[in-house]
């Protein structure tokens, strides 16, 4: 996987736009306010939601490049995915395929915790996701963009195409302006 660039991603991505509106939306009609001391802040939340990137959006978003800070997460979940890739071609319904991302999870605190790959029945595997938080406004998509770029090197390694993403999220929020 490469690693470019320090900005943020700020093409627009007409299906990517339908995923932040749909989460906007259901955050506005769940929402709670939360206090966000780190960054001093008031957050509009939803706690435990969930969005599916379709392959349509997957294929677009493989497209776009990752940016250096995610070098760190790819560097921890590397062992583990490198066990999820040989797992995928020895016995592809295995259903031990997880990529952990917690090495020193209490001093990092990084935002998403593990990777999951299935084997769905339907000659195609899905990549399930599970992010402790995420910030629509500022990070969703440079997020998105790295899952994207993972599931494209499962599939350069394994052959087995990934066509699905499911990312949970157990807070998802936007800043109060």
């Amino acid at each position: 996987m490469q690693f470019v660039g320090t900005e943020p991603n700020t093409d627009t991505i007409p299906l990517y736009d339908e995923v932040v509106g749909y989460l906007k939306s259901s955050i506005k009609n769940d929402e709670f306010v939360q206090n966000d001391i780190r960054y001093n802040r008031k957050t509009q939340s939803l706690a435990g939601h969930f969005a599916v990137i379709r392959k349509e959006l997957l294929e677009e978003l493989k497209s776009k490049s990752v940016q250096v800070k995610y070098l760190e997460d790819w560097n921890r979940i590397k062992p583990g995915f490198e066990f999820c890739v040989k797992e995928a071609i020895e016995n592809p319904d295995s259903r031990r395929m997880v990529a952990y991302n917690t090495d020193n999870y209490y001093e990092t605190f990084q935002c998403f915790n593990l990777i999951q790959f299935v084997n769905t029945g339907r000659n195609e595997f899905d990549m399930y996701v599970y992010q402790r938080s995420c910030d629509v406004d500022e990070k969703l998509k440079d997020d998105f963009i790295f899952f994207a770029n993972i599931a494209q090197e499962f599939y350069e390694r394994t052959n087995h195409k990934i066509t699905k993403i499911v990312t949970i999220f157990g807070n998802v929020h936007y800043e109060i302006k």
